[in-house]
């Protein structure tokens, strides 16, 4: 019984994976049939039809006929391309590895935090798209020494825009590299040390260590889309310092992200 079941379900794939090109070729064999039904049965009546229009439409080449089909299947095949291109939105988790880099850190060790949002998908064509996103991520980094440990603990609320490039292929996972620039606003910013087994945690405006508000950064990843789910791999270089004293220390973030998309393509009509 499982076996006859799978056997249904894999015919039934099957027929899903072929059914725009199958349908595309029946409108053109209807087509095609009706051209040559309305040409015999004009020879067969024109005598009987008056004025010589209907003569005249009698004469109906073959060109004519296969020109209408082409234009069919023409038009056939850019609706289904066209219904392809449609717009995908899905939500996104994901792990990161994050740090901070610059000739003025040093010990400065991986942070590990979280990244959640947003984003959407708008295709150019098949193999090239558009993904903005909407994004909360923590960037930071870890510090130790003898005496103690810390750390330091950035969210932002960042804002990527993607170019998406599908690399083309006949499997169901469809592998894509992507690259863009992004804008991060920070949100939150707080440090903690634990020392001598006593905690502490305070702002990094309190404890003088200022965090520019705005932060640029440019990304680039490779990910492998699956039907609704997307796993992928980024890596976030930040662009601009930011420390925001005087004169400001070279501290730039580093992050490794690897996360999960799932897309709401399935509910769309």
């Amino acid at each position: 019984m499982d076996a006859a079941k799978d056997a249904r379900v894999g015919l039934r794939g099957l027929f899903l994976i072929q059914l725009p090109a199958e349908r595309s070729r029946l409108h053109t064999r209807k087509t095609l049939t009706a051209c040559r039904n309305a040409r015999s049965w004009l020879r067969a009546h024109e005598r009987t039809l008056a004025g010589a229009h209907f003569s005249q439409g009698a004469r109906m080449s073959k060109r004519s006929c296969g020109m209408v089909a082409g234009l069919v299947l023409l038009a056939t095949v850019a609706g289904i391309s066209q219904a392809q291109l449609k717009p995908d939105f899905g939500v996104t988790g994901a792990l990161n590895l994050a740090t901070l880099a610059g000739s003025d850190v040093s010990g400065a060790n991986n942070l590990t935090t979280f990244m959640v949002g947003l984003s959407a998908v708008f295709p150019v064509t098949n193999l090239f798209a558009i993904q903005p996103e909407a994004l909360y991520s923590r960037n930071g980094s870890s510090a130790s020494d003898a005496l103690g440990s810390g750390k330091i603990t950035i969210g932002y609320f960042d804002f990527p825009v993607l170019a998406k490039f599908s690399i083309p292929t006949t499997s169901a996972m469809k592998p894509a590299l992507f690259v863009g620039p992004s804008l991060g606003l920070k949100f939150t910013c707080n440090i903690e040390g634990t020392s001598g087994g006593l905690t502490e945690s305070e702002s990094c405006d309190n404890a003088g260590l200022p965090v520019k508000t705005l932060e640029f950064g440019a990304v680039g990843g490779a990910g492998l889309d699956y039907g609704n789910v997307g796993m992928f791999a980024r890596y976030e270089f930040g662009l601009t310092s930011i420390d925001d004293s005087s004169p400001p220390a070279d501290t730039k973030n580093r992050v490794i992200t690897i996360g999960v998309r799932y897309s709401f393509k399935a509910f769309r009509h």
